[in-house]
């Protein structure tokens, strides 16, 4: 019992971390909607190559100030491929599919959605590489439906 330390893991133990991370954040951005609050704690993740972790990450808000790009979801419609997300930045970066990087010009971009052109891949599993401007990665995975 007392002095004995035993190792769990998993979100049971994850939990209490997280929420205390919100408290923080919510404290140091008190003007800050619960919607951006959520988007900032997700975006302050230490990337891991952990494929078990929903976030492929670690909670590190040392990046609170400059968080990370990430998807919240991914979709396709019309030979288009839609990723939502957020802080990818207002300026445009690249967007690869299937290793061909997307022409500027076949892209919307904004820092909460990216729209690409993917009608040179219609009916097929893509794997999807969103390139920051400062060069932050996110990659997804979607089927582009013709």
């Amino acid at each position: 019992m007392f002095g004995k330390y035993d190792y769990y893991n998993g979100t049971s133990m994850a939990a209490p971390y997280v929420t205390g991370a919100v408290a923080l954040m919510d404290k140091y951005f008190s003007n800050m909607s619960a919607k951006k609050l959520v988007s900032v704690v997700k975006g302050s993740v230490r990337k891991l190559s952990d494929e078990k972790a929903l976030s492929k990450g670690a909670l590190d808000l040392r990046n609170a100030d400059n968080p990370l790009p990430y998807t919240s979801d991914v979709s396709s419609a019309s030979a288009a491929v839609t990723i939502k997300g957020n802080f990818f930045g207002s300026k445009k970066g690249r967007v690869y599919i299937n290793d061909s990087e997307i022409a500027a010009g076949k892209i919307t971009w904004s820092d909460s959605q990216i729209k690409a052109d993917a009608s040179q891949f219609a009916n097929k599993n893509v794997t999807v590489k969103v390139v920051t401007e400062a060069g932050n990665e996110v990659i997804s995975k979607v089927f582009v439906q013709g």
